[in-house]
């Protein structure tokens, strides 16, 4: 067939109509496949017949029907079968909160829904509510066809990612129009195994299933949200993928989960179509790393409104300098670039997109005056649609800037917040970013995912940008999160990350009163900073154990008071530390626990030396906790075990830990401590997902042992005096006694097996593997062994080289 043969076969027919006769045509190829069902077309043309027969004698009077399905065969049924019986599918989506969906149901004045047979009902008595499996139960009639494509087929409400759900009525006509573009875009057939991985309350996920429905083709269905991104390279080589299509978040993620020294080359992929944003150079040099070949790389641009309106296609030869224009003209469909008074455009000049077309969606539903608005009539009689995103024309391709609120005026000048973006993901590792314009402060904040097998710091980031951007470009903030939040279809969540800029964006506040402004002199001394506000975190600014206490020293001076050891990671701030001097009052609620990193998902406590460079490296949403040992705290006494120490740290990791698992880990006497705190952990029930031993001490050489009791015996003694007449050791001598007696308390320590996993990193020593204590302790299954490349203790935590080592390894375990 040439292209008007094939042109003519979408527009004369209606989506159910060229459904039935693909299925005719194809009856015995692969229709859907997912983890539960595989169904061929001829079994899937049958059961959307009977569900459609059942849906017109049953439902006669509605005219809209509401889909309440998580993606299943039986959603697939449902939608085919309520056009075929006339309907307007509203397809639902899962993922929204009950309150959202019966706001939309109202808006949308549906009376019906079907639902999966696993998802619950809505709490609304006026809703005729029926399950998959009770509809199949009912009475079928004679089903009653019509080859209308002007009827209205679907209404699509939009993610309201980015403003306000709508609901975007089609017809079979732009549908049709829109599968038939995209057919011609991709060259689809009935040999092709395509993707759905997008959300199929959207665009994104209706297109997908017309595209390979509508041409024989096989749809080929993962859950991202049950399987996660790891599967998915396997995944499409499994099932001989030869159109992959997803939006570029999910794209970036399924790059990163190509392991190292892997690729999909080899695999049947034949076309890589990217939506929803702005391609950039490096997701071009990713395809060009990880797929075939023969492979097309396609960047195109699409609405729910539109369909799709630009493409560009581009091979392994293709020369990309910068962001990947969206490419060049589709069939009917025309763009125009113009301002806010309808003029027309220079190529070059950035402006509004306005699409013309006889094959535009009808509207929005019950949204009459934004219809108005957004739908209009040009001066040659065609319908435009105003969209709320730039670009320009360079060279006869479309290059999109983005929505309109991505450009933004600081000081006068005019930033593209994409082209920070663009910058920023050419850094190796990093696997998303989004500049955002923070109103309240004028400033940029950039939020950043960095590769688990990276070991990017936000200093590395911001040196970065310093060099590659201007001055009035850098962002203020850089806020490092470990997933980005996405809306249902999967695009990167602004609204989600507005709302964490307050979480960890403070801005800068000058100190109020003497007690503020004297902490922050001894703040501004140690961390050797020119300026610190009052809410600033001493830690985010590179303080550390050593630090805090110089700090505390210090201040204790200057007010002639006495505070506690460890309180400054309590208080964090210059403002409640300021507080609490004024006050006089150091009470904590935790004796040894301190938060240093808020954050959600699996908390992370660490004991001793370490935690201010896992706070450096991890993202800003890890939370993070330091236990304080009796460094910080009171001397510990003849009857004070490890035992007893630990469980003072078990009780309160257990009091402030909401989903009963954490990670646990440590350095040193630290590890030991860990190791032990685990285990009583594991006890009472808690789940400890990694327990992390960052050089524990083993067994010395003879050597070592003869220079080490030379240089330690006085202290020793020293130690054993105070101890034993239970007498307190002046300060000079407070932490050489803690250290001894720590010391003494580790030969004392009997380690047994832990039932867990163990990620076990260790200097060099003299002391072979096969003899060692550590190793011993875990099933070689559950044992992740590393060793550090130095033999100095000590360097394992203060060694900048040395510490990238353990925190890669830490990264890519937990």
């Amino acid at each position: 067939m040439n292209d008007n043969d094939i042109k003519n076969s979408f527009l004369t027919q209606t989506i159910d109509g060229r459904f039935s006769n693909i299925a005719k045509a194809f009856p015995d190829n692969i229709a859907y496949s997912d983890s539960e069902n595989t169904v061929t077309y001829k079994q899937l043309s049958t059961q959307v017949d009977l569900i459609a027969s059942i849906i017109q004698k049953n439902l006669p009077d509605e005219n809209l029907v509401g889909l309440y399905f998580e993606q299943s065969l039986a959603f697939i049924v449902c939608f085919l079968a309520v056009i075929r019986a006339g309907k307007v599918a509203v397809p639902l989506d899962t993922k929204s909160p009950e309150n959202r969906l019966l706001r939309l149901i109202s808006h949308a004045e549906i009376q019906t829904i079907i639902k999966g047979n696993k998802l619950p009902s809505f709490d609304n008595k006026e809703l005729t509510i029926i399950s998959y499996s009770d509809l199949c139960q009912k009475e079928s009639g004679e089903l009653t066809l019509s080859d209308d494509i002007n009827n209205e087929a679907v209404i699509l409400y939009t993610s309201g990612s980015t403003g306000e759900s709508k609901g975007v009525i089609h017809a079979h006509k732009s549908l049709m129009h829109h599968t038939y573009r995209f057919t011609k875009l991709l060259s689809l057939s009935h040999t092709d195994r395509s993707t759905l991985l997008y959300n199929t309350a959207y665009f994104g996920g209706l297109r997908d299933i017309l595209s390979a429905l509508l041409n024989g083709g096989a749809l080929y269905h993962y859950s991202i949200e049950k399987n996660g991104y790891s599967q998915l390279p396997t995944w499409l080589e499994k099932n001989k993928i030869t159109i992959y299509t997803s939006v570029i978040t999910v794209f970036r993620q399924l790059c990163n989960a190509i392991k190292k020294g892997e690729d999909l080359k080899n695999s049947d992929l034949r076309a890589v179509r990217i939506g929803s944003d702005v391609c950039l150079k490096s997701d071009f040099e990713k395809y060009k790393t990880y797929f075939p070949d023969k492979c097309i790389f396609v960047s195109g641009l699409a609405s729910s409104e539109t369909g799709l309106i630009r493409q560009n296609i581009l091979t392994k030869d293709s020369i990309v300098t910068d962001s990947i224009p969206n490419g060049y003209p589709v069939e009917d469909v025309d763009i125009y670039i113009k301002n806010n008074q309808g003029v027309t455009l220079e190529d070059g000049e950035i402006g509004t997109l306005v699409i013309a077309s006889d094959y535009l969606s009808l509207g929005y539903k019950n949204m009459p005056e934004l219809t108005v608005d957004k739908y209009k009539i040009n001066s040659s009689g065609k319908r435009e649609f105003w969209s709320g995103d730039t670009g320009y024309i360079k060279d006869g391709s479309l290059v999109f800037s983005g929505r309109t609120d991505a450009q933004v005026k600081i000081s006068g000048r005019r930033i593209d917040l994409a082209e920070i973006d663009s910058v920023v993901m050419d850094l190796n590792g990093i696997t998303n970013s989004t500049a955002l314009y923070y109103e309240e402060t004028k400033s940029i904040i950039l939020f950043v995912e960095i590769s688990k097998n990276n070991l990017l710091s936000k200093e590395d980031i911001s040196k970065y940008l310093s060099d590659h951007l201007p001055f009035y470009m850098q962002p203020t903030r850089i806020i490092a999160l470990s997933t980005f939040p996405l809306s249902p279809s999967f695009k990167v969540n602004k609204k989600e990350l507005y709302t964490l800029i307050k979480k960890y964006e403070h801005p800068y506040i000058e100190p109020t009163n003497v007690f503020e402004t004297e902490v922050i002199k001894i703040f501004c001394n140690i961390l050797n900073k020119e300026k610190i506000g009052i809410h600033d975190s001493f830690f985010e600014l590179g303080g550390d154990s050593i630090s805090a206490t110089t700090a505390t020293v210090m201040l204790e001076k200057i007010f002639n008071i006495e505070i506690p050891y460890g309180y400054l990671y309590q208080a964090q701030t210059a403002q409640l530390f300021a507080q609490a001097i004024q006050a006089n009052n150091f009470d904590k609620p935790l004796k040894w626990l301190s938060l240093i990193n808020q954050g959600s998902g699996v908390p992370i406590c660490w004991i001793l030396n370490g935690a201010t460079t896992l706070k450096k490296y991890l993202p800003d949403d890890q939370e993070l906790y330091v236990i304080n040992t009796h460094y910080d705290h009171d001397i510990p006494n003849r009857q004070t075990t490890i035992e007893n120490i630990c469980s003072e740290f078990s009780e309160e990791i257990l009091r402030v830990n909401r989903g009963k698992r954490c990670i646990i880990g440590g350095f040193s006497m630290g590890a030991r401590f860990a190791y032990e705190t685990a285990q009583q952990l594991k006890k009472v029930g808690m789940t400890i997902d990694l327990l992390i031993l960052l050089d524990p001490t083993e067994k010395k050489s003879a050597t070592e042992r003869t220079l080490f009791q030379l240089g330690h015996t006085y202290d020793r003694i020293k130690m054993l005096y105070y101890t034993y007449t239970n007498s307190v050791p002046p300060a000079s001598f407070k932490h050489e006694y803690i250290y001894q007696f720590y010391k003494s308390l580790r030969n004392k320590q009997l380690l047994s097996n832990y039932d867990g996993k163990v990620l076990l990193m260790q200097r060099k020593i003299d002391v072979a593997f096969e003899h060692r204590d550590w190793p011993k302790i875990a099933h070689p299954t559950n044992l992740i062994f590393a060793t550090l490349d130095i033999d100095d203790h000590l360097a394992v935590v203060n060694d900048s080289n040395v510490q990238l080592q353990w925190i890669d390894k830490i990264k890519e375990h937990i």
